[in-house]
Formats: C-alpha cells, structure tokens, sequence
C-alpha cells in the first residue's frame, strides 16, 4: 500500500489529524473501515454470475479479513476474475502481493 499522508487542521483550538490514505494497523476501526473498502469489490466480483454453484448460491469469492480466494469452473473465469480485482485495484489505489497470491 503507497505511504499515507497525515493532514492537520487547527478547529476551535485543537488540532484534528486526519490519514488520508491506508487504514492504521492495530486501530479498532480498522477491520470494519477494510470492510467497507473491500465490499466493493465483492459486490463487483458478485456481478459475474460465473462461479460455482454452493447449495443454490452461485460463489465466485471468499474473504475473510485481508484474504480473498477466487473461485471459478475454468481458467477463462479465473482470468474473468483476475482483471476484476485488478481493475478494482487499479482504481482504488489497492495494490495485491502476487508473491503471496498462486
């Protein structure tokens, strides 16, 4: 994730401190603002009906905290997939470990 930037902001007497960018490790809020972040993209991966059907549902996507798994039929729905969550990145100035990714 690119640096963040910190903005201070003197009102009524006390100085506000606003991260403009990244989501503070350790923070309370963090997990739910990454929520927030990452919804995004679950519901944009949700629109290509193309996963796998569980029980009646179709599922293209896990997530669980800061891990996504893709799950697709094909290798042509895997690189669907793909370019989804790297035009979401793109975009959204999220950058994935491909190290960690296979």
């Amino acid at each position: 994730m690119s640096p963040a930037v910190f903005v201070s902001i003197e009102i009524f007497q006390k100085t506000l401190t606003l991260r403009l960018r990244g989501v503070a490790q350790g923070s309370v809020l963090s997990p739910l603002l990454y929520d927030i972040f990452i919804n995004g993209l679950l519901e944009e991966l949700e629109k290509i009906v193309s996963g796998v059907d569980i029980d009646g549902f179709n599922v293209s996507a896990l997530a669980f905290a800061d891990d996504i798994a893709l799950i697709a039929s094909d290798d042509r729905i895997l690189q669907l997939l793909l370019d989804v969550c790297s035009r979401y990145g793109c975009s959204h100035g999220y950058d994935y470990n491909n190290s960690k990714s296979n």
